[in-house]
């Protein structure tokens, strides 16, 4: 029901291998990575406040980041650097079966030349059979 206070949280864990790489780095070098095995991580936290019936706000930060060296560098890599992502929400549930959510992100991460801002606009919808619960 509404009005509601909720705090979501989870923690993801990849382990993967990588086969021996060789190649020609962006100055004509010769790079030569071992085989090796990547372990990455990272989490999200979320605060949302459903302030009015079907209307919820919040807030969200994320975190990914990891292990192991990449060509030209880790901190240079869009697949293996360290990222930030903080996120504030605004979502509409005009039913039990739909959400509508607007979502700014602001990026933070050493590849990238600044930061970076997006805009989101999300669509969900459910069907078929479910569970009994009050809405």
């Amino acid at each position: 029901g509404w009005p509601f206070f909720t705090w979501q949280t989870e923690v993801m864990q990849r382990d993967f291998h990588a086969d021996r790489f060789i190649g020609e780095a962006e100055d004509g070098d010769i790079i030569t990575l071992p085989s090796r095995t990547f372990k990455d991580w990272g989490f999200y936290t979320q605060l949302l406040y459903g302030f009015r019936y079907g209307w919820e706000a919040g807030l969200r930060y994320e975190y990914a980041g990891g292990s192991g060296h990449s060509i030209n560098g880790r901190q240079n890599d869009g697949f293996r650097d360290d990222r930030h992502r903080f996120s504030p929400l605004l979502a509409w549930r005009p039913s039990e079966f739909s959400r509508i959510r607007l979502q700014y992100n602001f990026d933070h991460a050493s590849h990238l030349r600044g930061n970076a801002h997006s805009v989101w606009l999300g669509l969900e919808w459910l069907y078929g059979a479910h569970a009994a619960h009050n809405f």
